[in-house]
């Protein structure tokens, strides 16, 4: 069987020319006898069709039901880890014996064609043919990109949002790609302006000035909703990237990646307007001190924090609050 399965088998069937109409397995042929001079040299009877169809689908089965052959088993562990998810959760999501999903991870058994679509698709949002690398890709870690996170906030970030930072780095290397390595943007915030995290409110002064933000502009929007709409384009003109995704992890208002030339903020859209625009400061915040960040509702982690982590999330606490409400 073709490993593609039915798509193959649809291939096959519409190169024949003298096929006029795939419907399921019902087909119409041309009347018999009659002189087709097409790339079709001789006639296929349908209940031969429908046996060749129906040949195929067998061993497609048998093929699907079929344990996966070289599936590194290290891979499977790496997946799993990297979505943020124990053996019983993954068991959980394909209603299998944890016993099954640590079989798999020490090599023991493997999934079928079936299961491991299962495991990529939808578990851990992988394509497949990464569990049959020698070794796992090179990618972002939450552990390495958010080093002002305390380990034990790390563990508790969802797949969801997992998911979300690695989504998020793709779109800087596709943007990389797009625009062969120069941010298209006249201005760059991150390259004029560098950040002194002792002095936040001094930083906000100059980033409001920057931005060409008055006081009096920003007390002339209508409301939150407009505010939100002119912060983010003020932002975005200045060479960083701000997009907007709803996350299922309520407690994570958004992050920011840190690149010199593509800097990168995703915002929760489905935190309140203002919290949005807290947000895209706070992590504006962590951009200009050269740093990746996140954004939590509840920031009490930050007292578990020491040295210039700590001082690096109070700078971009202070600096957002400075920003939207100047001292003068």
């Amino acid at each position: 069987p073709h490993p593609t399965g039915w798509a193959h088998a649809a291939l096959v069937i519409w190169d024949m020319p003298c096929v006029q109409r795939v419907d399921g397995f019902r087909i119409t042929l041309p009347e018999v006898g009659r002189k087709n001079t097409s790339r079709c040299t001789r006639w296929v009877p349908c209940c031969g069709l429908r046996g060749l169809i129906e040949s195929h689908s067998a061993g497609e089965a048998r093929l699907m039901a079929t344990p996966v052959s070289g599936i590194n088993p290290q891979l499977l562990i790496w997946a799993r880890q990297t979505a943020g998810q124990t053996v019983a959760d993954v068991a959980a999501a394909i209603k299998k014996d944890p016993a099954v999903i640590r079989s798999w991870e020490e090599g023991t058994s493997a999934p079928t064609y079936v299961q491991l679509e299962t495991l990529a698709y939808k578990v851990f949002k992988r394509p497949i043919a990464v569990f049959f690398f020698p070794e796992p890709p090179e990618e972002i870690e939450p552990e390495k990109a958010f080093r002002t996170l305390p380990d034990a906030e790390i563990e508790n970030l969802a797949s969801d949002t997992r998911l979300k930072v690695r989504e998020a780095r793709a779109m800087q290397l596709a943007l990389a790609e797009l625009s062969d390595g120069k941010n298209p943007a006249l201005r760059h915030i991150l390259r004029d302006i560098t950040a002194e995290p002792t002095a936040p409110s001094q930083v906000a002064t100059r980033v409001r000035e920057y931005l060409g933000i008055s006081v009096s502009v920003q007390t002339s929007w209508k409301n939150t909703d407009v505010a939100l709409k002119a912060w983010r384009s003020a932002v975005e003109e200045t060479g960083v990237f701000v997009f907007k995704d709803s996350f299922k992890q309520r407690d994570v208002s958004g992050f920011s990646l840190y690149d010199s030339v593509f800097p990168l903020i995703l915002i929760n859209n489905s935190t309140a307007p203002a919290r949005q625009i807290f947000t895209l400061f706070h992590e504006l915040g962590h951009l200009l001190a050269h740093e990746s960040g996140i954004t939590k509702r509840d920031d009490r982690y930050i007292r578990l924090l020491s040295g210039d982590h700590r001082r690096v999330e109070i700078f971009a606490n202070q600096f957002a609050a400075d920003v939207l409400v100047p001292r003068n």
